[in-house]
């Protein structure tokens, strides 16, 4: 009897070794960045990252990652250790899901927040409609990955008695959100999504802010090959400082349309349009206020807040394992102080800030081997809101990625 129940537990052991799939993947990322007449800005990071991941039956999945990359910037290097995604995601009833651990998390219009958090997220099906509710935590995570600059607080602690940056915290922010998404409204290719979520300040800085936002995207398909989405985002953030509480109502709008080429080559031309509002301090509309930081443009860092980006990009499979992706932009500010990252006129009359070109290509040789290879250049000439005849910025980026 023993004999058995021993043979029975390794066979259980064997076969749940067998679910089990491993690896690490080898990268190394160069970006270069500056402007006409500037010294060149070289960040370097080689890393490596094992992962684990297991499904043994159809009710539990397991996923682990994590880096340990050195990182080569401002002329120093630094050590990176990071943990990537953990993720446990437990099915006991159909229709219904529970993950746990770091899990990714964005909202439906990817205006607010985006990336890695520690929580929990669960979801149901209901009909054809489903319903989320999550919970996360953001102090855990590592400062540039997360990309969470609400305020000051969320940056200053980070660095050494020194004034050196060190491997450092995201800052300590709760976040809730619950959604509602209708894949297919009433059998049609049309569908909505709605969003609330609040997130809490955590820090201990007497300055602290506190926001809520309403995200809505309605996506439709007036033809089988054309794709459009509308999107707009509701916020209300406040600011308590020393016992006083100040409100502020915030505000962003999307729209975008993608159209697919039939044919081999997999043509998709895209159009968009992204607007947020960038009101100063005391008054009744105020600057958008992402949890995580988002980039208005490839080469230059600007905000979402006080700026319009209109964009036209087409993306082509040019072989089985090469595409090509351009991406044009221009850019317009909503007031004179929210974008300060060029020297701007103050002139209210002159809002254009300039127009971009980013272009990428991904080249997958063999399925472990994969580069990444972006380029692009602003043209703050081509706007009236720069002052002086400002050079264009230019920036590149190579990445290349082994997995085994």
């Amino acid at each position: 009897m023993k004999r058995r129940l021993l043979l029975g537990a390794l066979l259980a052991a064997a076969l749940r070794l067998y679910a089990l799939d491993y690896g690490i993947t080898l990268h190394q990322t160069v970006e270069l960045s500056g402007a006409e007449g500037d010294n060149p800005e070289l960040t370097y990071t080689p890393g490596l990252g094992p992962w684990l991941s297991e499904a043994s039956g159809e009710t539990v999945d397991f996923y682990l990652s994590a880096f340990a990359n050195m990182r080569y910037d401002a002329g120093a290097w630094r050590f990176v250790p990071e943990l990537g995604r953990l993720s446990l995601l437990y099915r006991p009833l159909s229709g219904l899901g529970l993950e746990l651990g770091r899990i990714r998390h964005s909202d439906p219009n990817n205006l607010v927040v985006s990336g890695l958090f520690d929580g929990l997220m669960g979801t149901f099906d209901l009909g054809n409609t489903r319903l989320s509710l999550g919970t996360f935590y953001s102090g855990f995570l590592y400062r540039d990955t997360a990309k969470i600059f609400m305020t000051a607080a969320d940056s200053s602690w980070n660095y050494s008695a020194a004034g050196d940056m060190v491997f450092s915290f995201a800052g300590r922010r709760l976040i809730s959100t619950a959604g509602w998404e209708v894949p297919s409204l009433f059998g049609s290719p049309h569908g909505l999504v709605v969003d609330i979520l609040a997130q809490f300040d955590l820090n201990a800085e007497a300055e602290k802010l506190d926001s809520q936002y309403c995200s809505l995207r309605f996506n439709f398909s007036p033809l089988p090959s054309v794709y459009a989405r509308l999107g707009t985002v509701i916020g209300f953030a406040e600011y308590r400082t020393a016992g006083d509480t100040e409100g502020q109502i915030n505000l962003a709008l999307s729209a975008g349309l993608d159209w697919a080429f039939p044919g081999a080559a997999e043509d998709v031309v895209s159009f968009g349009v992204v607007w947020a509002s960038g009101g100063i301090d005391n008054s009744f509309l105020g600057p958008f206020r992402p949890v995580t930081l988002f980039s208005s443009s490839g080469v230059v860092s600007a905000g979402l807040a006080g700026l319009a980006t209109l964009r036209g990009s087409y993306t082509v499979r040019l072989l089985e394992n090469l595409s090509l992706d351009l991406d044009c932009r221009y850019f317009f500010r909503g007031n004179l102080e929210t974008f300060d990252t060029l020297p701007l006129t103050l002139d209210q009359g002159k809002r254009a800030l300039g127009g971009e070109l980013y272009w990428s290509v991904i080249w997958v040789p063999v399925s472990d081997i994969s580069v990444v290879w972006g380029a692009g250049l602003f043209f703050p000439g081509l706007g009236n809101a720069v002052q002086g005849a400002a050079p264009p910025r230019w920036k590149s980026m190579l990445t290349l990625t082994f997995s085994m």
